[in-house]
């Protein structure tokens, strides 16, 4: 060896033989300055690799190679660099030291990487042929090793050829030495990503390879091999594959990791099986669905569950929520499954277990990570829920579990369990008193926290606000435990929202206690706990602030803006100080302004920020010496890109709130918003969107525009160049989004604010031909449950599938902007409307009660945009109002009832031929609803029932209104009084007012005798809006009106 490589061997001897931390730290800088900053360091490294006598000092030195390799092994002459390729893979083969050998096979991979690339190691290939066919299996594990690197690094040459080592990898599966087996495994699951159901070789694939790889993981798992978690990581690489290689095996697999998450013997190996489970249910969840395995995963998680609380009693009371533990991760599955599976498939298997076990705490925390996914389904079921909830409180008032139950039902179904707060209120009381551990401490006041924000103004203020606050301050100022704190302060601040202005008698005492938490100045020193209190405490404050309102806030503003300020340096505070800065400009409105010329640039240096990093600091170089794994520190910063989430919903909010004043920043902040839109995290892509389209609804209200007509194309020659080039640049980038958006909520994100910007600017939110045409052909594939946000690489159909909620969630919002492009383009929705009456009809066919009942509530809303223009279709719409009026379900009738009325109000087509059975169904259909008012209906059940009665009478006040020639008025018009006021779907008021003034316009003997009752209805009807804002400005004119008349 030359001296300079022997120097540095000496000095990685320094470092690998024991020595004193600084000794080892001046040796690494050393190599930094004197060594690595040289070409020839690359090659020294690899002879001192090939040929030291210290298996430490080769595995450094080979660690350290495939750093430099990249930065200069090309600068190194041609004859050296041939030198080391003739010799390498000869002695990686003959290393004798397993750990050095795999690294050596690392730098020949490296290397390969290059000179392949420059074709200047064509032989390679065949080398590495012959030793993967060799008798040895030490040298046809090296030679797979070096393969499944280059494989890796994507290697063109390998990448290319990928299906044709599969056969020999496939012999190498099946042999008796384990670390091939292994090794060729890691191989086969990265051949797996390569090649494709066309490969000549994707039968040997599917038939061969997979149960080979599942021997070798059962082999892995009984000898405790170490790279087994790896290979749990390949079975989860092949859920990612061409669908059609796996599909096959994807029931088994998830049978065979079962079995594992149920009764293997390594905590280790149980939580891997469940992290393949999570990935099954996310990517192959119709397959899941098709093979009924729903209920098996359900049942199956919930058993692991309780095998896990018998085990471990006290995991509950684990604060460290970052570890995952068996439990945990069970819990998860449940949370996934209940989001990607129809409630059949996962909450029924879980109500069926509540009804045998209603107070395990298994089913319960079941439950309560099912919630989420289906609330809808969950509220059909709440009478036994709360039950069995309540039933368990009472035995053990500190039941975690069902005390999680009650924050999530609150948290999704917050306008039916504040009915309940007589029960639960108490409850939870009893169970804080009664808490001896922090994590009980910290589940009831969580569900207090949460109770508290679903009750309405009047109750909190008659019934608890007295009696609660002094308790949470005297608690909150006796708590040592800071997570207690954080919850503590938590419900002090629900107790403000709901309150509201009834919280001021305690406002000033928490402001003061709460702002004396928020000195920054040791932040850096400060554990996460401690800086949760700080963050906890902010958003009180803004809730209190959001309470008491603007004025009794106002002496305070400005010290907590300066605290917010600083709260945005510290990276645990970050997001708690852009929820207050967004709450205050909301409380502010345009005053906010002042604020904008500090916050928006901290605000978009923050967005800048990269979502990536590579922790290799200066003052860390010597730490980075012999790190093997160079790439793990490449890696996601995921509270980074929550915190941005938070922002971008903060700016959209700063944004309509300061009106103009944001004008003055919007080239800065445009740049950092679109960008946005490609952001590799949905939630980042949503908020990001919203806020796009609020800066366009802020620019169209500042131009004082008339308001838009229907009609294509809009017109908006009136439009300020600002207005138009924001809206093309909104436009393009929002209609770009969509043809690739892979995200159901990102998919929702963009149909909600396509509606919510038609019903601001009409047509133009539509474009040109071009991109109308896009709209509706990406529309129509959400409608097929074709769109990239519902598909899976494998090929199933989807339209005999029951849907999730949220797939649900996600046609509703589709059928939506459906109905919004028929009200901002009327009689140019006619071609539109002839290409999507298919799909509509398919809907109002289906077998499924969700289904019928979408669409047919969706050509109800589109009769009523296109108006008259809906006539040439009264034919086809008839024929579906008159089906579904006898139809099973109760949805599907009231929204038929709600089509025939527009349908009746809207078409030039005389349809009273049809009135008599119209009438007489719609008087089943009242028969139907007065009876199950009369049982003891479930809130959500109760809500149907009034919404099918609007309907109804909604129907039969349009159809009179068209004809009163043939409606039996004397019969009608009281019994539609009768039935007042609505308790649910209050713009159908509209035509029913409208029907009473066009009666007292025309003194109606009919009418007369009811003018008390009615002019008693609008009170009551006003003096309910009062408290609930319920009633639109066209429903508020439309009682005008009426009481003007009478």
């Amino acid at each position: 060896m030359d001296d300079f490589t022997v120097q540095l061997a000496q000095l990685l001897g320094q470092i690998t033989a024991p020595k004193a931390p600084e000794d080892i730290k001046n040796a690494s800088q050393r190599l930094q300055a004197d060594f690595y900053m040289n070409p020839q360091c690359a090659v020294s490294l690899i002879h001192i690799m090939q040929k030291h006598d210290d298996s430490g000092i080769k595995q450094l030195a080979g660690i350290e190679a495939r750093k430099q390799i990249p930065i200069y092994w090309e600068e190194n002459d041609q004859g050296v660099r041939n030198e080391i390729k003739s010799s390498l893979l000869q002695t990686t083969l003959a290393e004798q030291v397993a750990l050095v050998r795999h690294t050596s096979a690392r730098v020949v991979a490296a290397i390969g990487e290059i000179e392949l690339g420059l074709q200047t190691w064509n032989e390679l290939p065949q080398s590495l042929n012959t030793a993967i066919s060799s008798g040895d299996a030490r040298d046809r594990e090296v030679a797979t090793y070096i393969i499944y690197i280059l494989l890796e690094v994507g290697a063109e040459t390998f990448v290319a050829n990928a299906s044709n080592i599969l056969p020999l990898v496939s012999e190498n599966l099946g042999a008796n030495d384990a670390e091939l087996q292994v090794t060729s495994m890691l191989c086969a699951g990265m051949i797996s990503e390569l090649i494709d159901a066309s490969d000549a070789n994707a039968e040997l694939f599917k038939k061969q390879v997979v149960p080979q790889m599942v021997e070798v993981l059962k082999g892995a798992m009984q000898r405790d091999d170490d790279k087994t978690l790896q290979l749990f990581e390949v079975f989860s690489t092949l859920l990612l594959v061409d669908g059609a290689l796996v599909a096959d095996h994807i029931g088994d697999l998830v049978q065979f990791m079962l079995e594992i998450a149920k009764r293997g013997d390594s905590d280790d190996f149980k939580m891997a099986a469940l992290r393949f489970l999570i990935s099954a249910v996310r990517f192959k969840k119709r397959r899941l669905q098709s093979l009924g395995l729903g209920p098996t995963l359900t049942s199956s998680m919930v058993e692991i569950i309780a095998q896990q609380i018998a085990e471990f009693p006290d995991e509950q009371d684990d604060d460290d929520e970052d570890e995952d533990t068996t439990r945990k991760l069970a819990l998860r599955v449940i949370g996934y499954l209940s989001n990607e599976l129809p409630p059949k498939q996962v909450l029924v298997p879980i109500f069926e277990l509540l009804q045998q076990q209603p107070n395990s705490d298994a089913v319960l925390s079941a439950l309560s990570y099912a919630i989420e996914g289906s609330p809808e389904f969950v509220a059909t079921h709440l009478d036994p829920v709360l039950e069995s909830v309540i039933g368990t409180l009472r035995q053990n008032p500190t039941n975690v579990s069902a005390l999680m139950v009650l924050v999530r039902l609150a948290y999704h179904l917050h306008h039916i369990v504040g009915e309940h707060h007589a029960t639960l209120v108490p409850l939870i009381c009893s169970a804080m008193d009664a808490s001896s551990s922090p994590a009980q401490f910290k589940a009831a006041t969580s569900a207090l926290e949460s109770v508290l924000e679903t009750l309405e103004q009047e109750v909190i203020a008659e019934k608890y606000l007295a009696e609660l606050m002094p308790r949470l301050i005297s608690m909150l100022e006796q708590a040592q435990d800071d997570s207690l704190r954080t919850t503590l302060i938590a419900a002090v601040g629900s107790a403000a929202f709901a309150a509201k202005e009834a919280f001021t008698p305690y406002a000033e005492q928490c402001i003061n206690g709460l702002g004396s938490l928020l000195n920054l100045e040791n932040a850096s020193d400060m554990t996460e706990v401690e800086l949760a209190v700080k963050g906890s405490a902010f958003d009180t404050i803004g809730a209190i602030a959001g309470a008491i309102g603007k004025e009794a806030f106002r002496p305070y503003v400005n010290t907590f803006a300066e605290k917010a300020y600083a709260t945005l340096q510290v990276d645990l505070l970050r997001e708690a100080g852009f929820v207050f800065f967004g709450v205050i400009a909301k409380l502010y409105g345009e005053e906010f302004g002042q604020y904008l010329p500090r916050v928006i640039p901290l605000l978009v240096e923050f967005l800048g920020q990269d979502d990536f990093g590579f922790e290799d600091d200066d003052e860390d170089d010597d730490e980075a010496i012999g790190q093997e794994d160079d790439d793990s520190k490449f890696k996601v910063n995921s509270l980074l890109a929550t915190q941005k989430e938070t922002a971008f919903q903060v700016l959209g909010d700063m944004i309509l709130a300061t009106k103009g004043q944001f004008l003055n920043f919007l080239e800065e902040i445009t740049d950092p918003l679109f960008s946005a839109l490609d952001h590799f995290y949905e939630g980042i892509r949503k908020e990001a969107l919203g806020a796009v389209w609020k800066i366009f609804h802020s620019l169209y209200s500042m131009a004082n525009l008339p308001k838009w007509k229907p009609g294509f194309p809009a017109d908006t020659s009136g439009y300020p160049e600002s207005l138009s080039t924001f809206l093309q640049l909104a436009r393009t980038k929002t209609v770009e989004l969509l043809e690739e958006e892979d995200s159901r909520l990102v998919v929702i994100a963009i149909c909600e604010n396509l509606c919510e910007s038609m019903k601001v600017a009409g047509p133009a939110i539509l474009g040109d031909e071009d991109t109308l045409r896009t709209i509706c052909s990406q529309i129509i594939l959400v409608l097929k449950k074709e769109h990239p946000a519902q598909m899976e690489e494998e090929e199933i159909d989807a339209a005999e599938l029951e849907q999730s909620e949220y797939d649900s969630l996600m046609l509703d919002y589709a059928f939506d902007v459906c109905a919004a492009m028929s009200e901002s383009l009327e009689a140019h929705f006619v071609p539109i409307f002839k290409a999507l009456f298919p799909y509509v009809q398919t809907y109002a066919n289906s077998k499924m009660d969700e289904e019928r009942a979408f669409g047919i509530g969706a050509l109800a809303e589109m009769t009523v945009g296109m108006k008259s223009s809906v006539s040439e279709f009264t034919g086809e719409i008839l024929n579906i109002c008159i089906k579904g009026l006898t139809d099973a379900h109760l949805d599907v009738r009231s929204n038929s009832a709600f089509a025939f009325g527009v349908l009746a109000e809207n078409s030039t087509v005389d349809l009273t031929s049809q009135y008599p059975q119209i009438l007489q169904k719609l008087q089943r259909l009242l028969t139907k609803v007065d009876k199950q008012a009369k049982k003891n209906l479930s809130d959500d059940l109760e809500d149907n029932n009034d919404r099918c009665l609007a309907n109804a009478c909604g129907c039969v006040a349009r159809m009179t209104l068209k004809a009163p020639g043939s409606v039996p008025i004397a019969e009608v018009v009281p019994a539609l009084v009768q039935r007042l006021p609505l308790g649910d779907g209050q713009e159908e008021y509209v035509p029913i007012f409208g029907l009473f003034a066009a009666l007292l316009e025309h003194n109606d003997a009919t009418i007369v005798p009811l003018k008390g009752d009615i002019s008693n209805l609008i009170q009551e009807i006003a003096r309910k809006d009062e408290t609930e804002k319920v009633l639109d400005d066209q429903v508020k004119a439309k009682l005008e009106v009426v009481m003007q008349k009478m």
